[in-house]
């Protein structure tokens, strides 16, 4: 070897030992937000410098700043600590702290940076990076959560368990900021709840367990795999899984379960195979975790996206394409875990549906083998991290935040059914138009792959469509499936010329169905079948009499049709052998080798001729001498029989040896011997020809009736196939439609629990409320109602059930019914204030009853007391009346002795004494109007405001009144537009005050604008008044209150106000007196205009 080659091995040695010490056995992602700091440095300091393992820290930094959090944890951790760039490879000991305003990713080891948007909402950095790292490092992937607020993490951990890794999340006593660890625990994500220090000792426990203490994959999978001893191990595992749970985990892929198994080790502090055995059998409930832990899956909302813009562009389109109306579409979400996948299916047809603006019901299977899982996407609630796989709009519209979650709403949850289901036992659902099956089949043997894609093939309708994984497809099943879209692995079914080859899983036994294509080899037994021995009087009659009537009953035989001996008669050994070995009782296997040919030749020629037949001079040699027989073949007819028998007759000849010793050898004729043979063969070759003749002729006519038959055979063979597997999918849909019915019992048993716990809580509430609560139907009839109210309202049990109108109430409610059926009918809450029979006060309120989708199914009446308040209210309104009376006598004796002094003192050269005065008139006046603003209020309330009607000119009023105004606040310029020319009969005084109040709010309330105009118009029946400024304007929410009494707008724009807010409440008082009207249009911040009319006919009072 040149020493060139040598000194580059020697570098290559030194390279894969410096890789082997940076790489890590294990990458540690630490998660954290508000109060992470103290926890991470306290998982810190109990971390030793050599784990193998590397660290990365992600927390919520503001962007703004720049952070300080990597010297604060480099003095506390005994690693090396650094700022994460682009392109770093995590080592080994080395923690790595994400920067501010980056979201961080992880690909073969490396980190990659990239700038977080602005307003993006929610943080969900660390789910970012945990979702990375589980899908980089499988089950090399540790997770760990720590003190912070909101949810972020918790999917990360869902995906980083859901390949393998290990989770940790903090204790929530020991966390500043508790959200985080919480939704962690309660989403079951985190495999331990520790405080850090202990969270610390795990993880240095954790890197030495074989599971990760391994570098390489290879080794990783060296250290999973497993000799024979440990493949029987397993297989106990298997029966203990099955046998708890009823699933069969042999037909899953070995490294998947290893992984899982060597996982749960890892959380049982176990080592060794055999050991965990033993814990597992001693443990049942380890038997549970074992079995949850080999389903899970990492699943997420719109999990690849484009596939979901793929559905609703293509795929969509082509289910509703010719569809009736009324035809619902059906989807099957198999293996759908937590219901995620389902959820965004239904959410896209659902968006698709309302595009084209087509109301087609449809209705969605999710099925999954973990009944834990079903009962989660039952519950249809997630963490609110799931802001990251949602938009916003669509959390707006189809979820429902309550309690710290996310919950699915109930129309997209009503359109779902969940269920508990194994593709590889359970009979599949029919009739489905599309199936979604992601990443289930990538955990499978290819034999269990082989039995579920044929299962899909039948469950889907002929246009239907199967949707796989990206890792997936359909194998060799090009026959049943065609592919719409690789990339996405889209199919649609191929509807195929045969039935596809399968079983349902729910078959006891393996039960092939009939392949016209496939010849079987049925092997027929060699025994013979017994006759039957059997024989009916009638036959036995004829036979006897056919003997008899000869003379003598010679041997005799009866055979059927097939030759078969249905009795004997006689002695017949020298005619018949009864040979060794199996009993025959066919005739000719039994007649003796001289006798055949004739024998078989006369009984041809009985079935042929239907006559009696007779062999006569038949040789035969019996004890080394010739002799002769007749052979005589009579068939028997017999009425209404279709069977035939033939009776057989051997009547004895005579010896040819004897005779030829009588016989005199010159005798005339003799014979010599040579001619007899010679005639004895010809005999045989004319009764061989006769019998090839009818052989062949018989041939002939079998061959005809063997296709005749065979046809009729192929034609009943077809329509027993036909039946066959018209029986098979009759019982297939049957077994489909008993497990949708079973899926939908189970469902309606879920509901009717929910609405038994609903009913109930619903029961407790209107018990424990100490309100007269009535809820009445559309048709006004009483539904429900509170115990307070059965007794203040005098209701009783029997009323359920009748209109509330019918009922006689102690309580006086104008117009009652006017006022329900205006609330049903506008869908707005009305109140008023009613009074008892003993003179009690209430406050009733109506508002209408909605149901969960928003419609309206009559009105909930609600009974307040007030009365308490209206006393309160009517001895401050007694107050207020005696204090204004009371304050009205000083008041007018001050201002009198105040205008004494100012003529007094007007030509006084003392100026300031002057301009004291003439401010002191004003306070008095100032004074004087708020103590008749408050008698005013105080006679409106009591209705005792009278006006003192007078015919006066509309225009001279206003005119004045601005002029007036004008003086008051010269920076304000007050423009009038248009005029009335009319005449009003009113009081003018009152008029006047409507006008003012108008006006000095205008001047108050825009300070800074120095504009207002005043418009006057008319019309036939009024004249209006519009006053315009351009000042702080009034809130939309405060418009309504705006004429109410006390109401003040308070501080707005900063701008402090003062007032008691009855002036505005005393103008709508005045004009509605008139007959005329108040209100106001305002736009905060643009200013507001204020309008009244007054009629111009005569005023009634």
């Amino acid at each position: 070897m040149s020493k060139k080659m040598i000194k580059k091995k020697s570098q290559y040695q030194r390279e894969s030992v410096r890789k082997r010490k940076i790489t890590p056995r294990a990458i540690v992602g630490i998660g954290a937000s508000a109060g992470g700091l103290e926890a991470v440095t306290e998982l810190l300091e109990n971390l030793p410098e050599k784990t193998g393992m590397g660290f990365v820290y992600v927390q919520h930094l503001d962007p703004q700043h720049k952070s300080m959090l990597t010297p604060i944890l480099a003095r506390v951790a005994h690693m090396s600590v650094t700022e994460a760039k682009q392109g770093t490879r995590v080592e080994a000991d080395h923690l790595y702290v994400i920067p501010p305003g980056k979201n961080m990713f992880i690909e073969g080891g490396v980190l990659r940076l990239v700038t977080r948007v602005g307003g993006e909402g929610r943080l969900v950095s660390i789910d970012t990076f945990f979702r990375s790292l589980a899908a980089d490092q499988n089950n090399r992937s540790v997770g760990i959560i720590l003190s912070g607020n909101a949810s972020d993490g918790v999917l990360g951990l869902e995906a980083i368990k859901g390949e393998g890794g290990i989770t940790f999340a903090q204790d929530e006593r020991s966390a500043k900021h508790s959200s985080m660890p919480h939704s962690a625990k309660e989403s079951g994500a985190a495999d331990h709840v520790l405080v850090p220090a202990d969270i610390a000792k795990e993880l240095v426990r954790i890197s030495r367990h074989p599971y990760v203490s391994s570098v390489r994959k290879a080794s990783v999978e060296s250290a999973m795999s497993v000799d024979e001893k440990e493949q029987g191990s397993l297989q106990k595992i298997f029966t203990m899984l099955r046998t708890r749970t009823g699933v069969d985990f042999s037909q899953y892929k070995p490294p998947t379960l290893r992984r899982r198994i060597l996982r749960r080790m890892v959380l049982q502090k176990i080592e060794e195979l055999p050991e965990y055995i033993a814990y597992l059998q001693r443990t049942p409930a380890e038997v549970d975790a074992l079995f949850q832990d080999l389903l899970l899956s990492v699943t997420q909302f719109f999990r690849d996206r484009e596939a979901f813009e793929y559905l609703k562009r293509n795929l969509f389109p082509a289910l509703v394409k010719g569809r009736a109306k009324d035809e619902p579409i059906r989807i099957w979400s198999a293996g759908c875990s937590t219901g995620e996948e389902t959820y965004s299916v239904a959410i896209s047809l659902v968006e698709f549906l309302e595009g084209i603006k087509k109301n087609i019901p449809f209705q969605i299977f999710g099925s999954d083998l973990s009944e834990i899982n079903v009962g989660k996407a039952r519950a249809g609630i997630y963490p609110t991290s799931i802001a990251s796989d949602v938009s916003p709009e669509r959390l707006r519209r189809f979820f429902k935040k309550m309690n710290g979650h996310y919950q699915i709403s109930k129309s997209i949850r009503n359109m779902c059914v969940f269920a508990k289901h194994d593709l590889l036992r359970d009979p599949p659902f029919s009739l489905i138009d599309l199936i979604t099956c992601r990443n289930v089949l990538i955990y499978l043997e290819p034999t269990a792959q082989k039995r579920i894609l044929p299962l899909f093939h039948y469950a889907l309708k002929p246009s239907g469509f199967l949707m796989l994984g990206k890792s997936e497809g359909v194998g060799e099943y090009t026959d049943l499936y065609q592919a719409k879209h690789k990339t996405h692995k889209i199919y649609n079914k191929k509807v195929s010329s045969r039935r596809p080859h399968f079983r349902l899983p729910s078959d006891d036994a393996d039960v092939k169905p009939y392949n016209a294509h496939t010849e079987e080899n049925v092997e027929e037994s060699s025994q013979d079948t017994q006759s039957n021995f059997s024989i009916d009087g009638e036959l036995s009659k004829d036979i006897d009499r056919i003997l008899l009537s000869s003379g003598f009953a010679p041997p005799s035989v009866v055979i059927d049709e097939s030759l078969q001996v249905v009795q004997f008669r006689g002695d017949l050994t020298p005619y018949l052998n009864f040979p060794a070995g199996r009993a025959t009782w066919h005739l000719l296997k039994m007649a003796r080798e001289e006798i055949i040919m004739e024998l078989r030749g006369a009984i041809i020629d009985a079935k042929k001729k239907e006559r009696t037949i007779l062999r006569s001079d038949v040789e035969l040699v019996e004890n080394g001498q010739t002799g002769k027989v007749n052979i005589e073949v009579i068939p028997i007819n017999r009425r209404n029989k279709r069977e035939r028998h033939f009776l057989i007759v051997f009547r004895r000849g005579e010896s040819l040896a004897s005779k030829e010793e009588e016989t005199d050898e010159n005798a005339r004729g003799a014979k010599k011997p040579a001619a007899r043979q010679v005639e004895k063969l010809e005999r045989e070759l004319r009764i061989t020809k006769e019998h090839l003749r009818t052989a062949l002729e018989e041939e002939e006519a079998a061959r005809e009736e063997f296709q005749s038959v065979n046809e009729e055979i192929v034609s009943s063979n077809e329509e027993l196939q036909s039946t066959n597997e018209e029986l098979e999918t009759a019982k297939e849909e049957l077994q489909s439609t008993n497990e949708e019915l079973v899926t939908v019992n189970e469902e309606l048993q879920t509901r009717n629990t929910e609405l038994s716990q609903i009913n109930n809580d619903l029961n407790n509430v209107l018990s424990s409320a100490n309100v007269p609560i009535i809820i009445v139907d559309r048709q006004l009839c009483i539904r429900r109602l509170t115990p307070i109210a059965e007794k203040s309202l005098r209701i009783i049990p029997s009323d359920i059930g009748r209109s509330i109108t019918d009922i006689k109430l102690p309580i006086r409610f104008p117009n009652l019914q006017d006022l329900l059926l205006d609330v049903i009918e506008n869908v707005q809450p009305r109140h008023e204030e009613v009074e008892d029979e003993e003179g009690r006060w209430y406050t009733l309120w109506v508002r209408p009853y909605k149901t969960w989708d928003n419609k309206i199914d009559g009105a909930v009446i609600t009974l307040i007391d007030i009365n308490d308040i209206k006393v309160l209210q009517q001895r401050n309104e007694n107050f207020m009346s005696m204090a204004s009376h009371e304050l009205n006598t000083p008041v007018t004796t001050i201002k009198t002795l105040v205008q004494i002094l100012q003529k007094r003192f007007e030509e006084s050269e003392d100026k300031m004494l002057v301009e004291y005065l003439t401010r002191m008139d004003q306070q008095i006046n100032q004074l004087t109007r708020l103590v008749a603003d408050l008698l005013d209020v105080s006679k409106i309330k009591n209705d005792k405001f009278e006006l003192d009607e007078k015919t006066f000119d509309f225009d001279t009023l206003a005119m004045e009144i601005v002029n007036d105004c004008r003086l008051l606040s010269p920076q304000h310029t007050i423009v009038v537009k248009g005029k009335t020319d009319a005449k009003i009969k009113g009081d003018r005084n009152s008029i006047s005050r409507v006008f003012v109040n108008l006006l000095v709010n205008a001047i108050k309330y825009s300070p800074e604008a120095h504009k207002i105009i005043v418009t006057l118009s008319k019309t036939p029946k009024e004249v209006c008044v519009t006053v315009q400024d351009y000042g702080i304007g009034i809130a939309k929410t405060h418009q309504s209150k705006i004429f109410e009494r006390l109401f003040q707008v308070g501080n707005e724009g900063g701008k402090n106000f003062s007032g008691l807010g009855i002036g505005l409440y005393i103008s709508a008082a005045i004009v509605a007196q008139h007959q005329g009207r108040l209100w106001v249009e305002s736009k905060k911040g643009k200013g507001s205009t204020f309008s009244f009319t007054l009629p111009i006919q005569k005023v009634k009072k």
